[in-house]
């Protein structure tokens, strides 16, 4: 191993003029595979030198290994290193594309990625932290090959500690799901954590990542844990409310049913229940619980300032004229400074589609009663 004296010289000759240089440079940090010098070793990637290019994608692999040989080692610090080291060697992530150049994604490959999902297993690493650090940088990279080890992170039969399933269950809902039996099959899974699990932090992730899949397929449940008669949780109530303005629920009965169950959430006693309620009622679009969400606008039936802000802000969203009145008072009385900001948002957008509305109203009149001049004109021409 080289020591820090050399390490830095090398660092410092990978900006040198002499292509030899640089060279001589990466074969020393790919030797010492240190985690400091990855970031340095991964930047001569975009040497315009293919020499260069190919000597750092041979260091990379160098420091790969070493990183893939720390996941086994016994000190708890070093394991950690390891597995944020290895999440940015595998990334799949957009902005690192783009910045670092296409060829730069990925470096750590399979073996990487292989090497992590290993570390899933309870019987080859036993400190909790580490299995959750080691889902959370799955995540992060966003393989669509993961997927199938964090489900099985999600089975108590697999998984007994509960905090490693609830950071599975948090997991699964970031995916991008091209195969739609793949999509399926995890909202199931979520669903049976959901129904079954009794810690409330679980219970909640699995609702957000319901909701963050958007399946049609868990409205049903959704709608069941946002009423306090059947979910005495109130960070599960409130989850599986915010869930609900994201899944596409189509028109028809579990729409209605859905607008129902979370306009009954707005006489919700937690006020995390009743803020997301009044968000998603606004996301859904559907306009019958207006005049619930105006009664809401009054602080002495909602004390919360924030809930206030939230229903003013779906009223806007959901363009609805019978509350411009109530919005414009709230927007020059009430006391929480955000609850006038968004009323007066709101009011803005309703009146300024109001406007819309009435000058393509008129545009289209004009047009008919033109067209119908015109046709009058030339009858009586014929005649």
């Amino acid at each position: 191993m080289a020591t820090d004296e050399e390490v830095y010289r090398a660092q410092r000759d990978l900006k040198s003029d002499d292509p030899e240089t640089r060279i001589a440079a990466l074969q020393l940090l790919g030797r010492d595979g240190r985690p400091s010098i990855f970031w340095g070793v991964r930047e001569a990637l975009k040497d315009a030198k293919i020499e260069v290019h190919d000597e750092a994608s041979h260091a990379l692999v160098q420091i790969r290994d070493r990183r893939i040989e720390e996941l086994s080692d016994p000190d708890f610090w070093v394991r950690s290193k390891a597995i944020w080291e290895l999440t940015h060697m595998c990334t799949t992530d957009p902005w690192i594309k783009s910045f670092l150049g296409i060829e730069t994604a990925n470096v750590g490959g399979d073996e990487a990625l292989n090497a992590l999902i290993a570390r899933l297993d309870p019987a080859i690493e036993t400190e909790i932290f580490t299995r959750c650090q080691v889902i959370n940088a799955l995540k992060e990279i966003g393989d669509t090959r993961s997927i199938e080890p964090l489900l099985r992170s999600l089975n108590p039969k697999y998984e007994p500690e509960w905090s490693v399933r609830s950071m599975a269950a948090d997991a699964l809902g970031w995916f991008n799901y091209s195969s739609w039996l793949q999509a399926i099959r995890v909202v199931k899974s979520l669903l049976r954590t959901l129904a079954r699990e009794k810690e409330a932090p679980l219970s909640a992730d699995a609702a957000d990542s319901l909701g963050n899949i958007r399946h049609p397929l868990a409205a049903p449940a959704l709608i069941s844990r946002v009423n306090w008669r059947r979910e005495h949780r109130a960070s599960v109530r409130s989850s599986s409310a915010l869930a609900l303005g994201k899944v596409e629920i189509k028109p028809g009965f579990w729409k209605w049913i859905a607008v129902r169950a979370l306009t009954g959430a707005l006489r919700d006693e937690d006020a995390g229940v009743r803020e997301y309620a009044a968000l998603s009622l606004g996301n859904i679009g559907d306009a019958k619980p207006v005049k619930h969400l105006m009664r809401m606008l009054d602080p002495k039936k909602e004390p919360n300032g924030r809930v206030r802000s939230l229903v003013a802000s779906s009223l806007g969203k959901l363009g609805d004229e019978r509350a411009v009145d109530a919005l414009r008072r709230t927007a020059g009385v009430d006391t929480d400074y955000f609850t006038r900001v968004e009323a007066q948002r709101a009011l803005v957008s309703i009146l300024e589609a109001s406007a819309l509305r009435a000058d393509e109203d008129s545009r289209s009149r004009s047009r008919f009663f033109g067209k119908a001049a015109g046709a009058v004109r030339a009858v009586l021409a014929v005649q």
